[in-house]
């Protein structure tokens, strides 16, 4: 078995191992179009497929973050634009304001409803011609004629609503849009905006209706304020044949361009004993108009919206591509580093061309290619640069940490003769001599330190002896040294400090310590005992003096120091130790297992010092204390989290986590509130904390990725997010507003990115692309009085959230977009409004 992630075995094949808030309700429904009766699913390919279903109008992932949609949801196209809501043309409906194009249909929006044109089905599927005679038939017609057989139109009423709203647009898109249509340049229109939402306030009494969009679909909310009564609100279909509600409660509507679907309401709130699910349904009524019943319902508890999905994207080109791990700034932007064998980057959105490496600069296919960095916007639209990183050989990055100018710092393995190397290195030169097996050169450590533009080096190095060497983790100092923990075969490996020891086994764990800009060796030592180890995590205490070091271990002779658990109990264990970053010494170190396998993966530290451990256990008996989680294993293999003193010698909580199938987690990081954030794989089809308010609370693959955020009290908030190939959380961390950023590997085609305006829309090739994705969180609003007026804050970075406000007295359930401008300051976004807006409440809605 190999141990460490990434390493040449593994890819070879072998496996491895609070403020004020208030009361709104959200009716969540939406229509989806159909052309042709007979087909419900796009067929797994990144093509659009014509005569394919084309959901248009889906449950909002704020009321269904559950995306039960997302597995009727149609493949994206490479490049397709975002869906955007621009200014009506001049051949709109006369009391249409907007308007919104997407394949096989166009919406116009209005303050009373929507009129849908329809692309009709082909004429193949609807006289039953053969395939040869429909195609000499569209060869023979023109287009004006295609047009207009082929168009129905569907208007959505808003029954006995307000015909005077004045619409609201929000979240402007890039971009502008220049209509030179006709001879007359005075009917010309230039530099139009287009927004991703368009918002009618109280079009009946206390109800708004929200459009946007996700991916190829067009949503909209009814939004229900405190008090407001959501049974008046009605819609009304004209230019239907007939309509029903089938057995999952969608609406079906049966129109000239085949069945238009509506996904039957759906909505919740959060109750004393958790999230609560308000039934919902539609009602026929004898006058032709559909209406809405709800269930019984607090109307004064607030509708939960964590957490949410804020973007998805894939990272990949035309050949193997995964994401080893990921570092996000303080204004949310997030780096990412791996592995690629992609020589194009076709379908990735690039801002900037000037990356220190443009061009691929080799490998093997199958084995190893280029290492990557790539840095991703806040918004998940775009890479701000991607650079390869490496020579013509093999070589990987596994690992970074942002330093404190914003340089990404880089490490992982090379056997590149020619990987870029600075001068004055610590080591300029790969060690060791050719692989008799392989013809190739046995590869070392490097650790990169790029330019905060990714557009070159500040300093690079090697580091390794004669044998095989990777850097799988690392971690900077204040002062930038670089902590750096992997695995070797190397007996030479450069070694310094008091703690430094020998290579004692088939391979052993080390940790390093390098200076600064490279150039040094502050410390190194072995880790292991006679059989094999990898040192998998570090992480340094808050003083900055100690690093803690997981890994895994199949030594029964592990020097264990001040232990939890003195002896070894599988053919691998888990290990935690701690190394003096002074002079390499160890402080503790101690086996963690039962009789079977057990690994441990990543390791973060608290505030306080707590020292967590994330992992996976095949152990029916792995040590389980005052579990915050589960206390048996419920399936082959489990998910472990433990928690370890500040010093190492004491475990204060350990627990499984897991359903029936696999499980594992890969990367753990505690917030800066405490809370401790998981990824990982799951192939179980429940798992503790999922709910309707989950991302995705069902498994839709082999496996898919596992995101859990367990709160100060212990609770687990569990979402999976994947399609129906096998996805895996290699990495995660979290922002200052402790929201969640996720990477890994993706072997979905239809993996459902968030929308068609993300970075990358669409799966590149090869077995494995890339991914990123941010889950955002419910932030906490508070509120300050100042002398001036008074100062609403909530944790940054959280740009997709928006500041409302409503007046205490006469509440008319119309809320009003608070448009002071947001600063962002001290870690937090804040608005200051004068002195009378302390008779209003506000919340923060998200919009996004």
């Amino acid at each position: 078995m190999n141990l460490a992630r990434g390493s040449t075995a593994r890819r070879l094949g072998t496996s491895a191992r609070r403020g004020w808030k208030t009361t709104t309700t959200v009716l969540g429904f939406g229509l989806a179009v159909h052309a042709c009766a007979s087909s419900l699913v796009l067929p797994e390919t990144p093509a659009y497929a014509p005569g394919a279903a084309i959901p248009l109008l889906s449950t909002p992932a704020a009321l269904r973050p559950g995306f039960q949609a997302a597995v009727r949801k149609p493949e994206t196209v490479a490049w397709q634009l975002p869906l955007a809501f621009e200014p009506a043309d001049l051949n709109a409906p006369a009391d249409a304001g907007f308007m919104a194009r997407g394949p096989g249909y166009t919406v116009f929006l209005g303050s009373e409803g929507a009129l849908l044109a329809l692309q009709r089905s082909r004429p193949a599927l609807e006289n039953k011609s053969t395939a040869q005679s429909s195609s000499r038939s569209r060869r023979h017609r023109t287009p004006a004629a295609e047009s207009s057989q082929n168009l129905r139109f569907v208007a959505m009423r808003l029954d006995g609503a307000r015909p005077d709203v004045t619409p609201r647009t929000e979240g402007e898109l890039r971009g502008r849009i220049h209509r030179l249509t006709g001879s007359d340049p005075s009917r010309w229109r230039t530099q139009l905006r287009s927004h991703a939402r368009v918002v009618y306030p109280s079009v009946y009494p206390g109800v708004d209706v929200a459009y946007y969009g996700r991916g190829r679909e067009l949503e909209y909310d009814f939004i229900v304020a405190p008090g407001a009564d959501a049974g008046v609100a009605r819609v009304r279909f004209d230019g239907v044949r007939s309509m029903r509600v089938d057995e999952r409660g969608d609406l079906v509507l049966e129109t000239g361009a085949g069945p238009l679907l509506q996904r039957r309401p759906e909505a919740y709130q959060r109750g004393p004993d958790g999230r609560e699910s308000i039934a919902a349904a539609y009602s026929l009524n004898d006058d032709g108009s559909v209406g809405f019943a709800l269930g019984d319902y607090d109307r004064e508890r607030t509708l939960v919206i964590d957490p949410v999905l804020s973007y998805a994207t894939f990272l990949g080109g035309t050949g193997l591509d995964q994401c080893w791990d990921i570092a996000v700034d303080e204004a949310g932007y997030a780096y990412v580093v791996g592995e690629t064998e992609s020589v194009g980057l076709r379908g990735m959105r690039i801002v900037s061309t000037n990356a220190f490496q443009t061009n691929y600069q080799g490998g093997v296919v199958g084995i190893a290619g280029d290492a990557f960095v790539a840095k991703l916007a806040p918004d998940g639209t775009a890479f701000e640069w991607f650079t390869y990183l490496g020579g013509t050989d093999l070589d990987g990055a596994f690992t970074l940490a942002l330093g404190a100018g914003g340089e990404p710092v880089v490490a992982g393995f090379t056997s590149s003769t020619n990987f870029p190397i600075s001068t004055g290195a610590f080591q300029s030169v790969v060690g060791g001599e050719t692989n008799r097996y392989t013809g190739r050169n046995f590869y070392d450590a490097f650790v990169t330190r790029l330019t905060a533009d990714g557009s070159g080096i500040v300093w690079s190095t090697l580091f390794g002896g004669e044998g095989e060497d990777q850097a799988i983790d690392l971690v900077l100092t204040t002062d930038q040294s670089v902590v750096l923990v992997g695995s070797t075969t190397s007996t030479n490996l450069p070694v310094a400090g008091t703690g430094a020891g020998t290579y004692s086994g088939v391979k052993d764990g080390f940790l390093a310590v390098l200076t600064a800009n490279g150039s040094g060796l502050l410390n190194a030592t072995y880790i292991g005992g006679s059989g094999e180890e990898s040192a998998e995590g570090v992480a340094l205490n808050p003083a900055g003096t100690l690093a803690h070091v997981v890994g895994i271990t199949a030594s029964t002779n592990f020097p264990v120091l001040g232990a939890v658990q003195g002896t070894h109990s599988g053919l691998y264990d888990a290990f935690v130790a701690g190394f003096r970053l002074a002079d390499g010494g160890t402080e503790y170190a101690t086996y963690l297992g039962g009789t079977a396998d057990d690994y441990a993966y990543r390791v973060s530290v608290g505030t306080e010092g707590h020292v967590w451990v994330a992992g996976v256990t095949f152990s029916t008996n792995f040590p389980v204390v005052a579990p915050l989680l589960t206390s048996t294993n419920a399936g082959l293999s489990d998910a472990i989290l433990a928690r370890l003193a500040p010093d190492g010698r004491s475990l204060e909580t350990s627990s499984y986590f897991g359903g029936t199938s696999d499980d594992s987690f890969w990367d753990v990081r505690v917030d800066g509130f405490g809370r401790v954030h998981l990824t990982g794989e799951s192939l179980s089809a429940t798992l503790p904390g999922v709910t309707t308010n989950s991302v995705l609370s069902t498994n839709l693959g082999l496996a898919d990725i596992l995101i859990v955020r367990l709160g100060l009290d212990g609770t687990p908030v569990t979402s999976l997010y994947g399609g129906p190939g096998d996805e895996l959380g290699y990495a995660t961390t979290v922002d200052s507003a402790g929201n969640a950023y996720v990477a890994g590997r993706v072997r979905s085609v239809s993996f459902p990115v968030s929308s068609t305006n993300v970075a990358q829309v669409s799966y590149g090739g090869e077995r494995t692309d890339g991914f990123v994705l941010k889950v955002s969180y419910e932030p906490s609003l508070t509120a300050d009085l100042a002398t001036d007026g008074i100062v609403l804050s909530w944790p940054a970075p959280n740009d997709g959230f928006a500041l409302e406000s409503a007046p205490v007295a006469e509440f008319t359930g119309e809320w009003n977009r608070e448009m002071a401008p947001v600063a962002t300051e001290a870690g937090r976004h804040s608005v200051r409004l004068p002195m009378t807006a302390t008779n209003c409440v506000f919340r923060l809605r998200w919009v996004r």
